[in-house]
């Protein structure tokens, strides 16, 4: 929430992209000073406590163009999923292909609505991966799982499968 997954993903980008491939643009959603909110009480969860996790917009935005120096294109989108991204498909914020995105909204409602949104973008090879996927117990119908389970069911055309996890709770 304050640019460090970005810069993590900038730098793999950078260290295994073939130079013929043109650097790709970087895309950050977030709700930066709201910090964390509940749209839907059934995302309710003892550990995420409203307000957590504000970043400031401004801050991060220097950290990255500090970090990244031109190299590549970031835009960062303020605001809450539940305002930035729906009714919106990535195509509509003019990205038309996806290699790899991060999922870490904690939450199953904007997790859902972050799929929507990318779900004409995805392609064959496209790699998403979930923070939090193991939140609430590991349950396949709440969080960030929940989303997926639900989001898999209305998209029966894309095939998914896994191919890691990574720290305590992402997928």
């Amino acid at each position: 929430y304050e640019g460090t997954s970005m810069i993590a993903a900038f730098e793999n980008d950078r260290r295994l992209r073939p130079q013929a491939v043109p650097p790709r643009t970087f895309w950050g959603f977030d709700s930066f000073e709201g910090g964390f909110k509940y749209f839907d009480a059934r995302d309710q969860h003892p550990f995420f406590k409203e307000g957590d996790f504000s970043s400031s917009h401004a801050l991060t935005a220097r950290r990255l163009e500090r970090h990244f120096r031109n190299r590549a294109p970031f835009k960062l989108v303020p605001g809450y999923f539940e305002d930035t991204l729906a009714g919106q498909t990535a195509p509509d914020r003019g990205i038309a292909a996806i290699a790899v995105a991060l999922v870490d909204c904690d939450l199953g409602t904007p997790a859902e609505l972050a799929l929507d949104f990318m779900r004409p973008a995805l392609q064959a090879g496209s790699v998403v991966i979930f923070d939090d996927y193991f939140a609430y117990r590991g349950s396949r119908r709440q969080g960030v799982a929940g989303a997926f389970e639900r989001f898999q069911a209305r998209c029966p055309e894309l095939g998914f499968r896994r191919l890691f996890d990574y720290g305590h709770g992402g997928q």
